[in-house]
């Protein structure tokens, strides 16, 4: 047989210590999720010719103490999503967007010659596409196997502070 005995005023007071530090761990929790994304992600980010796409990556906590706090992970880089997800064949890419690749990486001299490569190129990419590096997917599911145990843990605290 199991007894138990409920207290109104110790109940209540559990609950509300409990609803007053979840918040606060549940941010904790989602921080700490986030860089652990953040880092997997740019672990797997290839480096290119400026680097900028490994570095472009920024995180930012949103409605922290209620209901719903979201954490963000971004990159402002503007050929970030191709390089994430490829590009199909089709359509050429704007030359203009290649122009200043073709300066640093192949090394052509600024001029018309730069613009005729950067279309050559543009015309190859148009004709086989561009495969993804898929960063981002591969990053987070590598990251959701180690934020798990530290959601899991939260739960536990949150309904070890009820007793």
């Amino acid at each position: 047989m199991i007894r138990a005995r409920v207290v109104p005023n110790h109940a209540a007071k559990a609950f509300g210590n409990a609803a007053a530090r979840s918040p606060m761990r549940l941010a904790t929790a989602m921080r700490l999720g986030i860089e652990i994304g953040k880092s997997e992600v740019v672990q797997r980010t290839p480096v290119g010719w400026s680097s900028a796409l490994r570095g472009g990556y920024h995180t930012e906590m949103r409605g922290q103490g209620t209901i719903r706090p979201r954490a963000i992970l971004a990159n402002a880089i503007l050929y970030h999503d191709v390089r994430e997800e490829g590009r199909r064949p089709g359509r050429m890419p704007p030359v203009a967007a290649l122009i200043p690749w073709v300066g640093s990486k192949l090394g052509v001299p600024p001029g018309d010659e730069r613009r005729q490569v950067a279309f050559l190129v543009a015309r190859k990419i148009g004709r086989r596409g561009y495969p993804g590096a898929f960063m981002v997917r591969d990053g987070w599911t590598a990251a959701r196997l180690l934020i798990r145990p530290i959601f899991t843990k939260l739960g536990y605290d949150i309904v070890r502070d009820i007793r």
